[in-house]
């Protein structure tokens, strides 16, 4: 890096004296005499921008007059406070002090990428966020440089791998690059939620890559043993040789093999992949991230109630290849209604008809939609059930996660995340309101469906939602994003869902343009859902050490 000098003008100032001095460019730079060391700083505190020339200078420190941050003399470092002050190197020719004003590009990078880490550390978005722009402001670099840094911290600190955060910055991103979602805003919004969860939690050890190159079936039998750093290892492998998509396809037929937590095993695949592809300084965590979070997986399809379900996986056999319509879509989507073993049943029924897997996956994802749009609010607020609109929303990103995935599955895999889904829309019939009677559909703008869900009205909501056009309709789902992102809730992992749900209906309603998927995004996101629920935590507790039975649950 060539030096950049430039005059400051006398180098006579006492000894602890703080002086303002501008550049010949008209930066504002801090000068000061510590036991005679001639030091310059950037004037602007980085905390919100007050002068430091009217701070104090005490034992080596300098101090804020505004809120009292901290910086070292020596180094800048911010000692009290959060980020670090540009310090400029000095010298002294024929009695004029002389800054160089340079910028090390690579050296500023780290310090910024180390201050989002920090503030991500410490639960302080604001931190992140300043850094993440100092970071983005460097030559050569963006915000997607600020996003990646990000990423790559999240993948690495959460102790289960891939989480929500994450799976929402994937779906921020997408809104980001429609033009829909202001960057700063997304970074602030993954930073707040990414610093919530994982306050002061240390990295996971990372395994080494594996030396020779693992194909999916080794990588599954990792996966059915737990041999969660053996698959780790050899996901990292994966990417650095062959790339996301070889990652994502050696991880598929375990995907395909089990419902895993709730659909989120298929549903951060998809994103993780989705953003790896969007942030390739961060692919390899990523990968390896999601990699752990399957190796840790609850298996619900393996649990007792999934019968139907584990007997239909085993049927697939080499079914998958069809390419035939599906000729009776009212029919099949009352099955999948019906219950887990109607649904499975007849999905076996059409895949063995040679019925084409994406029509059958949009029937599917259909279904969950009108899954969700029955939802019974009566049901979150009942002490002795562990029920939440959280979990019924699952349907649809999982849904929308198999038809993302379902172009990189080999036949038979395809086939198994068809049987899966379908398993999972029935499964949750117990969700259903004992009466599902829709408000009649109510012509009328955009607009007016964005002031019903603002103003919390969900019966007129669901109406509008039903009485737009399709084209309407895929401008209601763009308009949406701002209350999605940013009022629809408080608590993160409630925000997290209103945005992943969003976007998952969004492209469902792309490929079947039917008003339910708008109708479910009201369902999820416009009624007034308790957030927290002590209540219920407390009574679980209670009946938990009164008798020793668990809590029931939709299934």
């Amino acid at each position: 890096m060539t030096p950049e000098w430039t005059d400051l003008g006398p180098a006579d100032l006492a000894d602890g004296a703080l002086e303002l001095r501008k550049t010949a460019a008209g930066a504002r730079l801090l000068v000061l005499s510590d036991g005679g060391e001639l030091r310059a700083f950037d004037d602007r505190c980085p905390h919100e921008g007050y002068p430091l020339s009217q701070g104090s200078l005490r034992n080596g420190e300098l101090t804020c007059a505004w809120h009292n941050w901290k910086f070292d003399v020596c180094s800048g470092a911010c000692t009290t406070g959060g980020d670090a002050v540009r310090r400029y190197p000095t010298r002294v020719r024929e009695a004029r002090l002389e800054v160089d004003v340079a910028i090390d590009a690579e050296a500023e990078a780290d310090k910024a990428a180390a201050g989002i880490a920090a503030g991500l550390f410490e639960n302080d978005p604001s931190r992140a966020v300043r850094d993440g722009l100092r970071l983005a402001a460097l030559p050569g670099r963006s915000m997607s440089s600020a996003f990646a840094v990000l990423a790559v911290d999240a993948a690495r600190r959460h102790r289960w791998g891939f989480g929500h955060e994450l799976a929402a910055l994937a779906d921020l991103l997408t809104w980001v690059d429609a033009g829909d979602l202001d960057e700063v805003e997304a970074l602030t919004l993954a930073a707040t939620w990414i610093g919530a969860r994982l306050t002061r939690e240390p990295a996971r050890p990372a395994p080494p890559p594996a030396v020779a190159r693992s194909t999916g079936e080794a990588i599954t039998r990792m996966l059915e043993d737990e041999d969660i750093p053996g698959a780790e290892g050899a996901v990292r492998a994966l990417v650095r040789t062959d790339g996301v998509d070889a990652a994502l396809q050696s991880l598929l037929p375990f995907v395909a093999s089990h419902l895993l937590d709730y659909g989120h095993g298929a549903i951060y695949l998809a994103k993780a992949h989705a953003l790896a592809q969007r942030l390739p300084d961060a692919a390899e965590e990523l990968m390896a991230a999601v990699a752990v979070t399957l190796g840790w997986g609850t298996r619900e399809s393996s649990l007792p109630p999934w019968a139907a379900t584990r007997r239909a996986l085993d049927a697939v056999g080499a079914l998958g290849r069809g390419d035939a319509r599906l000729e009776d879509r009212a029919a099949y989507e009352a099955a999948l209604l019906e219950g887990e073993g109607p649904a499975v049943h007849a999905t076996l029924a059409r895949l063995e008809a040679a019925v084409a897997v994406p029509d059958l996956a949009v029937a599917i994802a259909h279904a969950a939609s009108e899954r969700l749009s029955r939802f019974d609010p009566a049901l979150a607020d009942r002490l002795d059930l562990d029920a939440s609109i959280l979990d019924v929303s699952h349907l649809v990103t999982h849904a929308e996660a198999v038809i993302a995935l379902l172009p990189s599955a080999a036949p038979r895999d395809a086939a198994r995340l068809l049987v899966l889904s379908a398993g999972f829309v029935g499964k949750l019939a117990a969700a259903d309101r004992a009466v599902d009677r829709d408000s009649p559909a109510t012509k009328g703008t955009v607009e007016d469906l964005v002031a019903a869900v603002r103003s919390r009205d969900i019966d007129t909501a669901r109406a509008y939602a039903r009485g737009l056009d399709p084209d309407a309709r895929n401008l209601a789902f763009t308009r949406l994003r701002d209350f999605a992102a940013h009022d629809a809730f408080v608590r993160p992992i409630f925000a997290i869902h209103a945005v992943k749900g969003l976007e998952a209906l969004r492209r469902l309603h792309a490929r079947d343009p039917s008003p339910r998927h708008l109708v479910a995004f009201a369902e999820l996101a416009v009624r007034r859902w308790p957030e927290r629920s002590a209540r219920r935590t407390a009574a679980t507790a209670r009946k938990f050490l009164a008798d020793g039975k668990p809590p029931r649950g939709l299934y």
